[in-house]
């Protein structure tokens, strides 16, 4: 994971053991796109401690050879359903003002749903200058969408574009994490 995010810009990149507690600690709601074996794309989500209700999507992120073929869209829907099941009825994710493709995926997975997206500001600039530095990242805008169900609109459970919830095509698959530590390569 540590690589593709560092090949995925403008996402953060955050240490190895970040991307290895995330995939071990909240791996019920966090999804890996694979393809005979090679990591095409993640999505790092959680159940806010806070708010049993919303699912945080923290990283999109999609390998360049994989782009353009639905496959972001296709693991926010495995995240959506995964949060969903846990009983989130609302989703949210921070994102910067120039990551346009972020900004475009969640639009239209809301609309494509029938939910309300609303965006309000909540991190500037200054929320990231360390003592001594100057900012180096742009402000993070929060996206709220929902609500799920109950007279709200729909997650999508179960359906993809290709009406299966589990696979991208024959050879690439959408999955559950399941940690291994015999396993490195994946964090």
């Amino acid at each position: 994971m540590h690589a593709l995010i560092k090949a995925c810009p403008p996402l953060d990149l955050n240490s190895a053991y970040m991307y290895f507690l995330v995939c071990d600690h909240f791996r019920e709601t966090t999804v890996l796109a694979e393809a005979n074996g090679a990591l095409l794309g993640c999505v790092t989500a959680y159940i806010r401690p806070d708010r049993p209700d919303t699912l945080f999507i923290w990283q999109v992120a999609v390998h360049r050879d994989a782009r353009g073929q639905g496959l972001g869209r296709r693991m926010l829907e495995a995240a959506a359903d995964r949060g969903a099941a846990a009983g989130a009825r609302w989703m949210e994710t921070t994102i910067s003002p120039s990551n346009t493709a972020s900004r475009r995926l969640f639009a239209a997975w809301a609309e494509s749903r029938g939910l309300t997206l609303e965006e309000t500001a909540y991190l500037e600039p200054g929320h990231f200058i360390a003592a001594g530095d100057e900012a180096a990242h742009e402000a993070e805008r929060l996206f709220r969408i929902g609500p799920m169900g109950e007279g709200g609109g729909r997650w999508g459970v179960g359906e993809c574009a290709d009406g299966n919830a589990n696979t991208t095509s024959k050879n690439d698959s959408i999955t559950t994490l399941k940690h291994d530590p015999a396993t490195p390569g994946h964090t």
